[in-house]
């Protein structure tokens, strides 16, 4: 007689048999997929003791199956609550087995229709045997794309494949019908940051920290402290001059010559072949001073002014630019509301 593994052949099928008398059976009780609880007609003598669970596969694709802890074996009926399932479908051709306690079960789907949102109860159809118990952290995700849409929360009931939780955190937007659900991790501090910036083993207190290199990851300690840095709304005194850097308008021979005051506040203008406009200033803002330097060309030109330039002494005190072959005149003005510059200074000739 062979042997198998150093054991007679008849020891191994004998074995075999026990097992298959004790711990397998089968049943031909048609069952649909996520019934529950689930009551199989099988054989009788089985060893399938309240509290264990079977496994319960279709012979035909052992892919769909259901895995139940029994709650009671009476004779031939076998009765058990649905923990986990594979597949879908009704079936009727069951090879039952006495299987290990399942591992908890957190992978879920839901075609209930939800709005992604940080607030409020959210509440989904879905699968019974699922491991959720209220405290558990869901994460509800769009199928098609779960790291773009999702939400998250916290379980407050479950039963009978109804799954429901407070929603605190969330990404995206959306109203979607196609979810899947997965245990969540508890967030931190700091929500969505992510990140592994390193600072510099000690810093100066109070300073400002600025960026060690181009990785975006390592600081460093600044060179200037909070109480350095201008504030808005406190009276300050600074100790090096404060202002803005002189900017060229571009000029418009025979046409209009633009002045963004946002962008050139401190203006020169040197004029050129023909006469010119002054357009009406953009991006006045009231209260704020703005001035231009104007320097005349070799053969003297003249300015027109837009309505906007309000001059000291009314319209009737319009300036004429100096004619001088490169002579300077210079105008300040401050703005008020409708765009408008109000002349405050003129000085004229300036050699």
């Amino acid at each position: 007689m062979g042997t198998v593994n150093a054991f007679p052949l008849t020891t191994v099928v004998a074995q075999e048999a026990i097992t298959s008398l004790l711990f397998q059976s089968t049943s031909t009780t048609s069952i649909t997929l996520g019934t529950d609880p689930v009551t199989l007609v099988t054989q009788t003598g089985r060893f399938y003791p309240v509290g264990n669970y079977i496994k319960a596969s279709s012979a035909a694709d052992e892919a769909n199956y259901m895995v139940l802890k029994v709650t009671s074996y009476v004779d031939d009926d076998l009765s058990g609550i649905l923990v986990e399932q594979g597949g879908s479908g009704t079936f009727a051709d069951w090879i039952i087995r006495a299987t290990g306690a399942t591992i908890a079960a957190y992978s879920g789907t839901s075609v209930t229709s939800n709005t992604i949102g940080s607030s409020g109860t959210k509440t989904f159809a879905t699968q019974s045997w699922l491991s959720y118990q209220v405290g558990t952290r869901v994460r509800a995700a769009d199928a098609s794309a779960p790291t773009v849409n999702w939400m998250e929360g916290v379980v407050t009931s479950y039963a009978a494949g109804s799954l429901a939780f407070t929603a605190d955190k969330s990404l995206g937007s959306g109203t979607l019908t196609n979810w899947t659900l997965s245990v969540a991790g508890q967030p931190g501090v700091d929500g969505l940051g992510t990140g592994d910036v390193v600072g510099p083993a000690s810093a100066t207190a109070d300073s400002l920290a600025r960026f060690d290199g181009t990785t975006g990851k390592l600081l460093k300690n600044g060179a200037v402290v909070g109480t350095d840095v201008a504030g808005l709304a406190v009276s300050q005194a600074f100790t090096k001059p404060q202002g803005y850097a002189e900017a060229a308008l571009t000029y418009t021979s025979g046409g209009t010559t633009a002045w963004d005051v946002d962008v050139a506040p401190l203006a020169t203008l040197a004029l050129a072949t023909g006469n010119t406009t002054m357009g009406a200033p953009s991006n006045v803002v009231a209260g704020r001073v703005y001035s231009i330097r104007i320097v005349q060309d070799s053969t003297p030109r003249t300015i027109a002014w837009n309505a906007a330039y309000k001059w000291i002494g009314g319209s009737a005190n319009t300036p004429v630019i100096s004619t001088g072959s490169g002579a300077v005149d210079r105008y300040t003005f401050v703005g008020r509301s409708g765009g408008n510059l109000e002349e405050i200074g003129r000085a004229q000739g300036i050699a």
